[in-house]
């Protein structure tokens, strides 16, 4: 059984399935595709694939009051973890990797407050490096530094990562629990 929950590199999804050795087992010992959360169960993070799991987050948008400005920053911000900017109707722009879509921005007026105290979004990194990338991008971006890249052992032994700020103020953290 894992011990740590780990984070699949890829798209920066994240949902929650149990290992193969926690996954509920048939009477013929095959793990079952149906999943069910218990307390006390250690899950990986990650995005899944067709029934094998619970996507518990699918994707997240965000409001916000410069838009041109804010999809240049994170095209910029996100790339080092290879998302891209997928569409951009000067209505919406949508951000995934590969065939998934997975973050959204949004015009707002700009008097109109877009960020909620205690509010952040995370995103997921492949390696300490990716970490790093993706801080020094948003910085070059003009993102505000909140915490730079380093491990944190107050949440996980495995945690390393950053946080910024972006143009409208939304806290955004990236992390890996990889090596």
């Amino acid at each position: 059984m894992e011990s740590e929950w780990q984070l699949k590199s890829g798209n920066g999804l994240h949902a929650m399935r149990p290992s193969r050795t926690d996954r509920p087992h048939n009477a013929a010992g095959v793990p079952s595709r149906r999943t069910t959360l218990v307390a006390g169960t250690n899950y990986r993070v990650g995005r899944t694939h067709g029934t094998e799991g619970v996507v518990l987050i699918d994707h997240v948008s965000l409001g916000t009051g410069r838009y041109g400005e804010a999809v240049a920053f994170y095209r910029q911000a996100l790339a080092p973890i290879n998302a891209e900017l997928m569409r951009d109707t000067g209505k919406e722009a949508a951000f995934g990797s590969g065939p998934r879509w997975f973050f959204f921005l949004y015009p707002q007026d700009p008097e109109q407050r877009v960020t909620a105290p205690g509010t952040h979004l995370a995103f997921s990194a492949a390696s300490r490096a990716q970490v790093t990338a993706v801080y020094e991008a948003a910085l070059a971006a003009a993102g505000t530094s909140l915490f730079s890249p380093r491990e944190r052992p107050d949440i996980s032994p495995t945690y390393f990562g950053a946080m910024f700020s972006d143009l409208d103020g939304h806290r955004v953290e990236v992390l890996t629990n990889e090596a």
